[in-house]
């Protein structure tokens, strides 16, 4: 197994792992709509909302199909921070279609709370996915850069 496939798969892992482990203490331990905060005065509150979708579940999973191709395609030759990036965002993705599967619904535990304004509850595999499309974006602008900076060296 080579140390990108290695770590790929770790992520991914861990990312699935914690995701359902806090979904599943929350549907345990909380009740619809119930918020509490986290870490005691944080401006975080784990709450239990849940979320049926409106449309077909398998308009996601053909998404996450065509994103598994292009994945697989580009991490052949993916560097690290790429390799983390993608296992992040497959993860979050399948965390999501998973449960929609398996629940019907998706859970989304925690919600920021400023002053007195709430914003939209997420979960874990939400915030992988927000985060790994942002790398993803990051790394290749930083690419088109630096080879824009290579082509105008090298005239």
């Amino acid at each position: 197994m080579t140390r990108r496939l290695a770590v790929f798969l770790l992520v991914s892992l861990a990312v699935i792992a914690c995701d359902q482990m806090l979904k599943s203490w929350t549907r345990k331990h909380l009740i619809p709509m119930e918020r509490r905060p986290l870490l005691g005065q944080s401006q975080v509150v784990l709450g239990y909302y849940e979320t049926a979708p409106k449309h077909s579940p398998w308009v996601p999973v053909a998404v996450w199909c065509l994103i598994l191709v292009r994945v697989g395609w580009r991490q052949r030759n993916a560097r690290l921070p790429e390799t983390i990036a993608f296992a992040m965002l497959l993860a979050g993705g399948l965390s999501n279609i998973g449960e929609r599967f398996r629940t019907g619904t998706i859970l989304d535990p925690l919600q920021f709370a400023l002053g007195g304004n709430r914003f939209l509850p997420f979960n874990l595999a939400d915030v992988a996915l927000s985060l790994g499309g942002l790398a993803v974006v990051l790394i290749l602008l930083l690419e088109m850069v630096f080879r824009r900076r290579i082509v105008a060296k090298s005239t």
